[in-house]
């Protein structure tokens, strides 16, 4: 969808078209990502999340509110330096380590900061604890907004806020619907669903046993 690989079969089309019919920095400029496999920087959280050469480029008004809404603000305000802080100890002796969470978060805000029509995130809330995954999905709607988002999730609690989810099965569309329409049908999504909420409730049953 972004137009940095290519199909090695078939073909993607945007609103019709290609991706090589449109002119490249334009359509690059239209897509934004939370991507798995990702590279930070040894500077600057700030200069991480704006993608500047220099931290005066920042615009901090904007990087407060895409700290805020990706909810990196506690870590970064209990930091002694704030945004200011460099990452990796390796080259910067006051540098700092994220954890997996920690980064996620920074990842979500760099895509707020630069705010792309199509927002693609791919499993952003793996590495998050279950109460930050709460809040995650609680501000979807003011994290996207204004934007065409694209949610890729294996786990089907985080599906249910979706305006449409595409249950894919053996490389091809199973499912098409809302969660509710899909509850309803009683096939593969159901079934998948159950499956994992009864984990859920299981663990929580004897946690509560347990404790």
């Amino acid at each position: 969808m972004c137009g940095l690989l290519l199909p090695s079969e078939g073909e993607i089309l945007l609103d019709g078209h290609r991706p090589d019919e449109y002119n490249r920095d334009e359509l690059y400029s239209l897509f934004g990502l939370v991507p798995q496999n990702y590279h930070l920087l040894p500077v600057s959280i700030a200069r991480n999340i704006a993608c500047t050469y220099e931290e005066k480029e920042v615009n901090t008004e904007k990087l407060a509110a895409c700290i805020r809404l990706a909810g990196l603000e506690e870590k970064v305000n209990a930091l002694p330096q704030g945004a200011l802080t460099p990452i990796d100890r390796q080259v910067n002796p006051d540098g700092i380590a994220l954890s997996g969470g920690e980064i996620q978060k920074l990842l979500l805000a760099r895509l707020l900061y630069r705010r792309p029509k199509c927002m693609i995130l791919d499993e952003p809330a793996a590495a998050l604890d279950p109460i930050a995954e709460d809040r995650m999905y609680r501000r979807y709607h003011e994290i996207v907004k204004g934007a065409t988002s694209v949610f890729i999730s294996h786990r089907l609690n985080s599906t249910r806020f979706c305006d449409r989810i595409l249950l894919l099965d053996r490389a091809g569309i199973a499912e098409c619907g809302t969660h509710k329409e899909l509850m309803a049908a009683g096939k593969r999504y159901r079934e998948l669903f159950d499956l994992q909420s009864k984990y859920y409730k299981d663990d929580w049953q004897g946690a509560t046993e347990a404790g």
